[in-house]
Order: structure tokens, then sequence, then C-alpha cells
């Protein structure tokens, strides 16, 4: 039996007008909505208060056309709103537990469906509306609500179950690697590690959707704590974020290749090798990851070789200047573009990791060259890049000052 038939059922049984069914929730949104008598507020806008607002979520295997005929809705129906465009629509991202909505509005004795609502993202929702022999759409967005946010904790596990446990929302983690990742490795954090945090969060209905503007944080790592402050230099320039004398908070060099693996072999002048059983220099990081992990250029530079070798597999090598230059082995494949005498920036993806050449598994072995001779990068005392000139310091500091005793008055959640 359809929704539409199971409705009208329920009309003639019980004589009931719309949302009758829910007397306290209309009488509520009544209440609360009396600069716009006749309508209910919804996630989605205003409706008529003669509809009838149904939520459901896509069932495995589930189509269009399947949750059409559960309300009358015709083939040809489900197949203009499935050929929209897909910025619109797309029918490939119509997944199992995704919500959509059927807004049916009260014709006569029975309801007939209005509009079809789907939820494109957490924020995003496509509205397709029925008006006789067409359907017409529209892409809208919830509100955004913007609050300031403070946290912080001393570290038990990671930083993501930390995160979790204080009631904070776990992709904030991200957010502070992206600032700290030139100058902490987070794949060795300690226990008892800290970090405190003023930012912004973006909420919609009440949930966190993991946008983030940090305006001051700190992190210590092994006893050691670092300050950042979010700091736009001129009119019209992108905030940056410095430590607490104007120092840039990116180094040159990314403290690692790949996001989120882990170290599987550290640099060594002395290694049992795992295919050859033979003891011989490691002269370079490997990171394990899954194949097809981008692989990111440390550091700016040009590319002087991309190939493919009996033991490197496929691999980048990248020169930064003349003291450094690095290389990324054991490629599943080599990005798009990156050949000889290409420019890259740091952070740019060149690869993806694989197990190509002379390698036991997936992962990128990351090499590392200063004045011609191969080096363990993590023993380098690397400047950092780009500070704040002299003439910048006086009103960067006078700007950071509350958020910097903002920082020292905030407690340690501790778990």
């Amino acid at each position: 039996m359809t929704y539409f038939k199971y409705l009208a059922i329920i009309l003639l049984a019980f004589s009931l007008t719309a949302f009758s069914l829910f007397p306290a929730k209309q009488a509520k949104l009544q209440l609360n909505n009396k600069e716009k008598l006749g309508f209910y507020k919804t996630s989605y806008g205003f409706l008529p208060n003669n509809t009838l607002f149904i939520k459901n979520i896509v069932h495995p295997n589930e189509y269009v056309s399947n949750v059409f005929s559960k309300f009358d809705l015709n083939g040809q129906q489900a197949y203009q709103v499935s050929t929209y465009s897909d910025s619109i629509f797309d029918p490939r991202r119509f997944k199992s537990g995704n919500s959509y909505i059927m807004v049916l509005a009260k014709e006569g004795l029975s309801f007939k469906p209005k509009q079809f609502i789907y939820e494109k993202n957490v924020v995003e929702y496509a509205v397709f509306s029925f008006d006789e022999d067409q359907v017409l759409a529209e892409v809208k967005s919830k509100p955004i609500v913007r609050k300031k946010v403070v946290s912080s904790a001393i570290i038990k596990g990671s930083l993501y179950q930390t995160l979790l446990e204080i009631g904070a929302n776990p992709l904030f983690a991200i957010e502070l690697s992206e600032i700290y990742k030139w100058t902490i490795d987070f794949y060795r954090i300690q226990e008892n590690d800290f970090f405190k945090a003023i930012y912004y969060e973006e909420f919609v209905e009440g949930q966190s959707i993991g946008e983030f503007e940090i305006e001051a944080a700190s992190f210590s790592h092994l006893g050691i704590e670092s300050k950042a402050f979010a700091y736009t230099r001129a009119e019209g320039e992108k905030r940056e974020y410095f430590d607490e004398e104007g120092f840039s908070m990116k180094e040159f060099f990314l403290q690692a290749p790949v996001a989120y693996s882990r170290i599987s072999s550290s640099y060594s002048p002395n290694r049992f090798h795992p295919v050859t059983g033979v003891n011989k220099p490691h002269l370079g990081t490997d990171y394990a990851a899954p194949t097809g992990t981008p692989i990111y250029s440390t550091a700016n530079g040009v590319v002087t070789e991309a190939k493919y070798k009996q033991y490197n597999g496929n691999y980048v090598k990248i020169k930064h200047n003349d003291t450094y230059t690095t290389q990324y082995l054991h490629m599943s494949k080599i990005a798009s573009g990156i050949k000889p005498g290409v420019a890259v920036e740091q952070g740019q993806v060149i690869g993806y990791v694989g197990s190509t050449g002379l390698a036991t598994g997936p992962h990128v072995c990351y090499r590392f060259w200063k004045n011609g001779k191969q080096v363990d990068p993590y023993k380098e005392n690397i400047a950092k890049a780009n500070p704040l000139t002299a003439e910048e310091i006086p009103a960067y500091l006078e700007f950071i000052a509350p958020l910097h005793k903002k920082l020292n008055q905030l407690s340690l959640h501790t778990i």
C-alpha cells in the first residue's frame, strides 16, 4: 500500500485535518511563527499548515523511482528529477542512509505530493516542486550558525579520541594538525601532551558541520609548548599563523610527505632489509599508508626526475634550492603533469602511495639530501620561513596580547 493511500485511509477514518496527528507540535510551531500565520517553519523553510511533512531515509538498493512509487508519483516524474544537472541532483549520490522529505498537500479527502526534498549534504538540499506536468528544481541551504568556542584538554590515547571524550568535534584534530604540521609530528603525539584553542565553529540545526576558524592555539608536545595566532599582515591578504615572537608557523619543509600514515622504518645507517635479507644503510624514512594515498611535495621546488627504476619503482625527485633535494619512492603512479622541469608547491600532490620497485607493502620512502649528501631530515635544524618584519612586530604583539592572555587562563580539561 502506498503512503498516498495509507494517508487517505487515516483521513477518512478519523476525520483528521492536516497535522492534527501532531497537535502539540503544530501548536508550538504556530506559536513560534506568528510573523507568518498559516505556515509552519521547518529546516527547509516555511510550509503551509495544510501539508504533511514525511521524512525518511534511502534504503539499500533503493532508487528515486522506488521512492516516488510509494507516493503514487510516476516514472516520468522520477526521470525528470534524475536527469537534472549534477549540480542540482546527482542520482549516483542517491545513497542508502541519506535523508529525503516528501511534502504532501491536502486536496479534498486525500493528499497529493507537492515537493520532494533531498539532502545533498549537511548544509545543501535540493527542492523539486511538482507543477502539473513539469518538475521545477532549485538548491537551497540551511542556516549556518557561527559560534565562538574555547577548548582545551590533556591528551589521553590520541588527539582524536580526546576530542570525542570532551564533547568536541573530532574533526578539529585535522584543523590543529594543519596549523602545526610544519612543527609537530602528529604521528608521534604522546600521552600528557595538551592543547588549548580559541576558535569559531559552524553549526547547522545545532550540529557541528566540521568547519572551523582558529584564532589562537597552544600545543604542548614532549614538554615544549608552541603557541599560534591567526594574523593578517595587510588588508586583502590571507590570514597566516605566527608564533609568540612573530615567526611563521610554516616551516620550509612539511613534517611528512603523506597525511595520516605511520613511520614503518626510520632513517638508519645499518638496517636489515626485509626483501633482500641483507644489512645495509636505509637512507630514507618509510611511511606506510594505503595504496593510492596522495603523496605531497614537502617544499616548493622543481622536479628533476619522475620515472620508474627497478628498485625505486615509480619515483619523483625534487630540487628545492642549492642546499636541499627530496625524493619519493615506490609510488603506485606519478601524478598527472609531474615531470622534469615542472615547478611544484609545498603540499602539492606529486604521486600516490604504492609498492612498486623493491617493496614489501604500500609505503613511500622519503629521502632527503643536504648539499648532495643524504641525511635524516628530522635531525636537521631548518629555519622557519617568512617571519614578520621588525616594522610589523609591534602591531602584531599588540594584536595577540588579549588572545595570549586568554590562552594562558584556560584550564586544561582532564579525562
